[in-house]
């Protein structure tokens, strides 16, 4: 799987211009960022209820250190016609982990404290069940159990940047 295959990215709709895509189309990494708000990418392939159980590994490439407000990646699923965006309240399920006090989860724009913060070089795996609707993330192979219960029954993958410079990669 790339990016190109299963990933738009776009800026508040406008695609293409808050990501640039590499690597085969493999890593989606901001440019542009910090004050001039987020940059999202959201996959193309719609997982619906009832089909069972999607698994993501995401590598961490590059992340931005500094201070926490500044410093998140946050990545999951939303419903295909959500914003996308961390603070969404119109559908978003994620992980951030970006943060030196490991945030946590987000969900419809809401944060609580979930795993670890996680670094360049870490791998995040994000397991999607659509028979119970719930997603989980793995740190480095180590389960952290279900993030999100009673997520929306069509939803794609997701990544919120904030900070510019900042790269992940589909493995």
């Amino acid at each position: 799987m790339s990016f190109a295959d299963e990933y738009d990215t776009d800026e508040w709709g406008s695609k293409g211009s808050g990501c640039q895509l590499s690597n085969d189309n493999k890593t989606i990494t901001s440019i542009v960022g910090g004050s001039t708000g987020t940059r999202t990418g959201k996959g193309k392939l719609v997982m619906e209820s009832g089909t069972g159980t999607y698994r993501y590994q995401i590598k961490i490439d590059q992340c931005h250190t500094g201070p926490d407000w500044i410093n998140w990646c946050c990545f999951g699923v939303c419903k295909p016609e959500s914003r996308g965006t961390y603070n969404s309240s119109d559908g978003t399920w994620f992980f951030n982990c970006f943060t030196d006090s490991g945030r946590g989860k987000c969900c419809n724009g809401t944060q609580s404290k979930y795993g670890t913060g996680a670094t360049t070089g870490d791998t995040i795996a994000i397991v999607v069940n659509m028979d119970n609707k719930t997603v989980s993330f793995e740190k480095n192979g180590k389960d952290l159990g279900v993030a999100h219960t009673n997520i929306a029954d069509r939803v794609v993958l997701c990544v919120d940047f904030w900070y510019s410079k900042q790269s992940i990669s589909i493995l």
